[in-house]
């Protein structure tokens, strides 16, 4: 599982979380975590079988191309008229 982040606070938090209530996670390498934008991805990990964006995009992100056949994306966004909506891609 790779997590991305932009603010460096997040990324830390994310991996202190991880080392307290499971550290084996991290020696293994089964959790990774990342500063940079997340829309862009992580493409030296790629493919992804699912990608799931956990703040509103105004638009689809560019990362399209690093999901697997027949991967999944789930971003949270909005319609026309400014409704929040789930969408599964």
């Amino acid at each position: 599982m790779y997590g991305v982040d932009h603010l460096p606070e997040m990324v830390d938090l994310a991996n202190k979380n991880v080392e307290k209530n499971n550290a084996q996670l991290k020696e293994d390498g089964r959790i990774i975590f990342k500063e940079g934008d997340g829309r862009n991805g992580l493409k030296e990990f790629a493919p992804y079988d699912a990608i799931m964006f956990g703040g509103s995009v105004k638009k689809f992100p560019r990362i399209m191309d690093q999901m697997a056949i027949g991967g999944r994306m789930v971003t949270l966004s909005t319609t026309p008229i400014n409704l929040p909506s789930l969408f599964l891609l």
